[in-house]
């Protein structure tokens, strides 16, 4: 199995593929959030504003690159105060069993692609 990457922020559209997917292409996967990639809230906290915002640190992943994707919530989520950056981002688990091939791959692309315009 692997996970990847939605090309949308957008938590409506995202997850709304599961239902679409199985109604239109008669396919389902499992979508996902994933907050902060995966990564500490603090390190993502730094992103937020001066120094850190727009270093596109994972921009190789689609990241944010500075472009305003960031999705912040304030609050804490460490018992503090302070404000914490939520970058939440959604993926898609795809099986690669043996029935499966390269066309199947593709099919499921272009798909989430159209359903995403």
């Amino acid at each position: 199995m692997v996970n990847v990457r939605v090309p949308t922020l957008n938590a409506t559209k995202a997850l709304g593929l599961i239902p679409e997917l199985f109604k239109q292409y008669n396919t389902w996967v499992p979508v996902f959030p994933w907050p902060n990639g995966g990564k500490p809230n603090r390190q993502n906290a730094r992103r937020r504003g001066g120094e850190g915002e727009g270093t596109g640190e994972d921009e190789g992943e689609g990241g944010s690159g500075g472009r305003g994707e960031v999705g912040v919530v304030t609050g804490s989520d460490n018992g503090d105060d302070g404000e914490a950056a939520v970058d939440v981002r959604y993926y898609i688990r795809v099986s690669a069993q043996i029935y499966n091939d390269d066309s199947d791959f593709e099919m499921l692309a272009t798909a989430v692609l159209k359903l995403l315009e």
